[in-house]
C-alpha cells in the first residue's frame, strides 16, 4: 500500500502501439505509436500525507502482528 501511494508522487508515463495491415491489390500497412504522460504536483500535500497515513497504517499492522506472535509464545 505505501508503494502504491508513493507511485502517485511520481510522472507516470504510457507508451503504446499498433500495427494494422490491408491486404488488397497491394498490400498496406500502417503503424501507430503514441507517448503520454501525466504528473500532479502536490501542492497541498495531499498526496503525502495518503503516503504518511498508509506508511502508518503498515507500522499498526506490523505492530499488531508483533503483539499477537508475543501473545502467542506467552502461551506455549
Amino acid at each position: 500500500m505505501v508503494g502504491q501511494q508513493r507511485a502517485f508522487l511520481r510522472p507516470s508515463v504510457t507508451l503504446g502501439g499498433q500495427v494494422n495491415r490491408s491486404n488488397g491489390k497491394t498490400t498496406q500497412r500502417d503503424v501507430q505509436f503514441s507517448l503520454g504522460g501525466s504528473w500532479e504536483p502536490d501542492v497541498g500535500g495531499r498526496l503525502q500525507r495518503a503516503v504518511d497515513s498508509a506508511t502508518a497504517n503498515a507500522e499498526a499492522s506490523a505492530g499488531d502482528l508483533a503483539t499477537a506472535t508475543l501473545s502467542a509464545q506467552g502461551e506455549l
